[in-house]
């Protein structure tokens, strides 16, 4: 792999890297703001805690799709093991929020 070929990968990663990070702060923000909208009934808080587990499970595909391009620059354990993390707790809160709101008909 030549080293423009690197620095493309990098660029990449890093974009969908703030990506992942921009739809963490855009949902909590829109959470928060339709929560102090909503005049805090059971129903509509429900229904913002469903919308903020989705985006932010969304946001978690973004990091790890991130961290699976960084590693095909990095021969690193320590990047492969961050990986795995990302990847593992994806996994488990997605996992954990399809439970939790019943997502699966």
């Amino acid at each position: 792999m030549m080293l423009h070929d690197v620095f493309q990968l990098s660029v990449i990663a890093t974009l969908v890297d703030f990506v992942g990070s921009l739809l963490i702060g855009l949902s909590a923000g829109r959470t928060l703001f339709r929560y102090l909208l909503s005049g805090h009934s059971a129903r509509v808080v429900s229904g913002l805690q469903y919308r903020l587990a989705a985006d932010l499970v969304t946001a978690l595909s973004f990091k790890s799709g991130a961290g699976i391009i960084r590693t095909l620059t990095v021969t690193d354990w320590s990047h492969f093991a961050l990986l795995l993390a990302i990847i593992s707790l994806r996994f488990f809160l997605g996992q954990i929020f399809s439970r939790l709101y019943k997502t699966n008909p």
